[in-house]
């Protein structure tokens, strides 16, 4: 067995999606592992452990409600693309290959396959909002408050095989989608007016299929604010791709102009030629550097165990307290 199959593997996926949900409420989540090579032992142990606490969020609610059956989530479903969901809705989980769904950079299906399955939870899930009032006395604003409109009950937790590049485009996509809503919902209320069809704007077209309304005048600074939100998700992802890969993040085109570009395609490969010769000449150092520190110890100790890590082993061996970030050998 691999470590994504153990059962302390399945607990731990299971702890982590308690905490979620108990922080945000509902959850979607999105699996973007391939359904080949070296993914496949990671992709297949998170479907069943998926599909494991789907049944037992089942399973607690039929005894809760007196029912003598429960549902059983059909494995089958995840491998055919299908979103499976608990009955009460409060977890639901999708496979999307994304490489074999969206090759040779053409990201279509990422619109017309994966966002039609989200809209229905993100419709749910809403988004928070509110207004800035003022308290008045006299001429004077004594206090500012924020009166809450909506708050928003739930997330959608994205990962690929280091939840880096392809995560950073889906999360992209939905980002994008939840501003066209927050437009929207602004220009209705301070318009006074429904809004009518989609104007031919660049972030904005992309969405015309799910539109529930209409949105044909819109303010003349709607381009910016695209433009802003689709900059602040690229220099997003280059920073967190630069401290773990050293490099630019992959696709940050898409996520920088909403379409894949010939330079953007040109510095993905001089990022994944930089990519490899990090990862074989220069990351192994630091690796090993935090696994000395964080990890297992492969020598049990008679008085900690194997369990314990070195700054553990440091303090009652030697007596020293070590912090795991200014230690050095």
């Amino acid at each position: 067995h691999t470590l994504c199959e153990t059962q302390t593997a399945r607990q731990v996926l299971a702890r982590h999606l308690d905490k979620m949900t108990a922080a945000y409420g509902r959850v979607y989540l999105v699996n973007l592992l391939a359904q080949k090579g070296i993914e496949i032992p990671l992709k297949e142990g998170l479907e069943g452990a998926a599909i494991e606490y789907i049944n037992g969020l089942n399973s607690a609610r039929a005894e809760g409600e007196g029912e003598g059956e429960r549902d059983v989530v059909d494995a089958d479903a995840v491998n055919r693309g299908v979103p499976i969901a608990s009955k009460d809705g409060v977890f639901a989980f999708e496979s999307f290959d994304f490489h074999h769904e969206c090759p040779k950079l053409d990201f279509t299906n990422l619109t017309s396959v994966l966002l039609p399955h989200l809209l229905p939870f993100l419709d749910t899930c809403g988004y928070m909002h509110g207004v800035v009032k003022d308290d008045q006395q006299g001429s004077s604003v004594v206090n500012e408050r924020l009166e809450i409109g909506a708050l928003q009950h739930g997330v959608v937790r994205v990962n690929c095989l280091d939840s880096l590049d392809r995560t950073n485009v889906v999360q992209t996509l939905i980002g994008q989608w939840f501003v066209t809503e927050c437009v929207k919902m602004l220009y209705k209320r301070y318009s006074g007016t429904e809004t009518g069809a989609f104007a031919d704007i660049p972030g904005l077209n992309r969405f015309a299929a799910f539109a529930k309304g209409d949105l044909d005048v819109l303010p003349h600074y709607l381009p910016r604010v695209f433009a802003a939100h689709r900059s602040l998700f690229a220099e997003h992802g280059d920073m967190l791709s630069r401290q773990y890969t050293g490099t630019c993040a992959i696709k940050g085109d898409f996520a920088r102009h909403g379409r894949r570009t010939k330079i953007g395609q040109t510095r993905d490969v001089f990022s994944s030629l930089s990519r490899f010769f990090l990862n074989n000449f220069s990351d192994g150092w630091r690796q090993d550097g935090y696994t000395l520190i964080v990890s297992r110890s492969p020598a049990p100790l008679a008085s900690l165990g194997k369990e314990s890590t070195l700054s553990q082993r440091l303090h009652v061996n030697a007596g020293m307290d070590i912090h795991p970030y200014i230690y050095i050998d």
